[in-house]
């Protein structure tokens, strides 16, 4: 009987001491639980935004890539003028040598100018607004005493021989050529010349 009543007795310590193991593992957890949650509310988070600091939260900086420079055009257009016809083929247009030549752009235009070697003038201009209607508009614009009307050039032509220059509207362009040469150069003169700016504008 005492026997059975000391194996009682160790059985009831035994399950009060499991549970006060337990008990107390349970309250270690939720201090663990409490102190995690004090540490997370002490401790900032960090997003990755920009902060005081100007850190923006260990990621690179998102730069723009720089535009690159857009070279300008010439006089307004993409177009040479003094490459458009070469100094040989003005020279045979003119039946005589070129003494230089030089550039001269404006506003939407390009243009060139020939300084032959008898003081003669021969001058290229191709004013290219970039639009048909606009082109158009010049083109009547440019009164230099009656004209002649002239066919199978661009969309329509005309010749001042007062001052020995052709005009030709070929679509978005308005172009001329002048042969200012004692004598004033002719028609077939400019025509030749016309003919190959017509061949190799864009």
């Amino acid at each position: 009987m005492a026997v059975t009543m000391r194996i009682h007795r160790l059985v009831l310590m035994l399950a009060a001491l499991t549970f006060l193991a337990l008990l107390l593992a349970a309250c270690g957890d939720d201090d663990d639980g409490a102190s995690s949650a004090s540490q997370s509310a002490a401790t900032p988070t960090t997003t990755g935004g920009n902060d005081d600091t100007g850190d923006d939260g260990g990621g690179e900086t998102a730069t723009a890539a720089p535009s690159e420079p857009t070279t300008p055009a010439i006089g307004g257009t993409e177009i040479d003028a003094c490459e458009l016809v070469s100094d040989e083929e003005v020279a045979a247009a003119a039946g005589e040598t070129v003494a230089e030549s030089t550039t001269n752009d404006g506003a939407q235009k390009a243009g060139c100018r020939w300084q032959m070697a008898s003081g003669a003038i021969i001058a290229v201009d191709v004013f290219a607004p970039g639009n048909a209607d606009i082109a158009k508009v010049n083109y009547d614009l440019v009164l230099l005493g009656p004209p002649e009307q002239v066919e199978g050039l661009g969309d329509e032509a005309k010749w001042f021989p007062d001052y020995a220059t052709l005009h030709v509207l070929s679509g978005a362009y308005d172009i001329s050529v002048q042969i200012a040469s004692t004598p004033l150069g002719d028609l077939e003169q400019a025509r030749q010349l016309m003919e190959l700016v017509l061949e190799r504008i864009p």
